[in-house]
């Protein structure tokens, strides 16, 4: 549920009808934040981004330390892998299709939110759109900030988030109660430039009802030319589109 908010609160801040008599530089800086954080948008150069990552033991699985690479040249075009202790997932998408090897007849929970984690900020088109309710100037840990108040609505249910921004564009954090009994709250630091139109926080983390389930730490991050020999999958790899 958690990968509809920033596209949702772009969709808000380019309607005038579900942001009316709010502040136009809210509305800017709102765009602008969810444009430069999507490096899975298609548009750049292609480039590497390398991953250090600890899974809480409320994943189930930890505290465990995990890996991620990945090298990106296009949406249709890229390759990824991950491990976490014993577990190894590699995935390969080219074109249409999709191949994936793994050494595990299921992708443990603790991957799964680290993928949300780093999908903060993807595009989707068919998402929920999120209503501001309420804003604010305010400060993060120093840095100069608008705290704000929406309702993601999907269907019959709402989820209240509160959202910061920092007055460059950089989202800060997100709070917002998934379920009845679940807190969550995802927090990004130590913004750095891929390029002069993406930027990405070195620093990320998740915390559940108080407790931090992933911790992610940048450990490379720069625009390369993408080596084609990695869209030929490995033996035994499965194909879905």
């Amino acid at each position: 549920m958690k990968r509809l908010f920033l596209t949702a609160i772009f969709v808000a801040a380019s309607s005038t009808a579900m942001f009316a008599a709010k502040d136009p530089q809210v509305e800017q800086l709102l765009s602008s934040a969810q444009t430069q954080a999507d490096l899975f948008s298609g548009k750049g150069e292609p480039f590497q981004l390398g991953m250090d990552f600890v899974a809480d033991p409320q994943t189930g699985v930890g505290p465990v330390a995990g890996h991620f690479d990945l090298k990106w040249e296009a949406k249709d075009r890229w390759w990824r892998q991950i491990t976490l202790g014993g577990f190894k997932l590699t995935e390969i998408r080219n074109g249409k299709k999709l191949y994936t090897t793994r050494n595990a007849g299921f992708t443990p929970i603790a991957v799964r939110e680290f993928f949300s984690l780093l999908d903060f900020a993807q595009m989707d088109q068919h998402r929920s759109q999120l209503l501001v309710k309420d804003q604010k100037r305010c400060k993060k840990n120093g840095v100069k900030a608008y705290c704000i108040k929406g309702e993601l609505v999907n269907g019959d249910s709402n989820e209240r988030h509160d959202v910061v921004v920092s007055a460059n564009s950089h989202i800060l954090s997100d709070d917002w109660q998934s379920a009845p009994d679940q807190r969550r709250t995802e927090e990004f630091t130590n913004w750095v430039a891929l390029d002069k139109y993406r930027y990405y926080p070195s620093k990320l983390q998740l915390t559940v009802n108080g407790d931090k389930i992933i911790s992610a730490s940048v450990t490379n991050l720069t625009t390369a030319p993408f080596d084609e020999t990695l869209l030929i999958p490995p033996q035994g790899a499965v194909a879905s589109k």
